[in-house]
């Protein structure tokens, strides 16, 4: 079976279900208009969604205050989004001990995020004497 790489319609993410995402070429593209919740907790080295500038994008990503715990390093952002119609809400990112973000991102908005993030919340390194243009929530 093919791993899932676009997701166009509502949907719930958890522990059990991140198997079948193809999380290995740069994360999965969320394209339309509807909500990704999220069902548990997820431990993930790769976990990030993408939404492209489409003006028929409106994606709401909803934690449903579950947390992301994050568990390599140099990660890229929970979520990349080039459209202002992208809600993030509810969810906490968390990274392990010796993980850290990869220069310019942030642990839920990727570099130059575009959208809102609502009640959100991340635990980690920002960055080290290498890493500029870090940020907590975004980078």
């Amino acid at each position: 079976m093919a791993l899932i790489t676009q997701i166009i319609a509502e949907t719930l993410i958890s522990q059990e279900t991140l198997g079948l995402y193809d999380w290995s070429s740069g994360g999965v593209e969320l394209k339309g208009n509807f909500t990704l919740f999220f069902g548990s907790d997820i431990s993930s080295n790769n976990i990030h969604f993408n939404i492209t500038n489409d003006p028929d994008n409106n994606i709401i990503i909803d934690g449903q205050d579950y947390k992301v715990n994050i568990t390599a390093t140099g990660y890229i952002g929970l979520v990349a989004s080039a459209s202002n119609n992208t809600i993030v809400k509810r969810v906490g990112v968390k990274a392990a001990a010796d993980v850290n973000l990869a220069a310019n991102q942030g642990w839920v908005g990727s570099e130059r995020f575009q959208g809102t993030i609502e009640y959100c919340y991340s635990e980690g390194v920002i960055g080290n004497q290498t890493l500029y243009g870090c940020g907590g929530i975004v980078g």
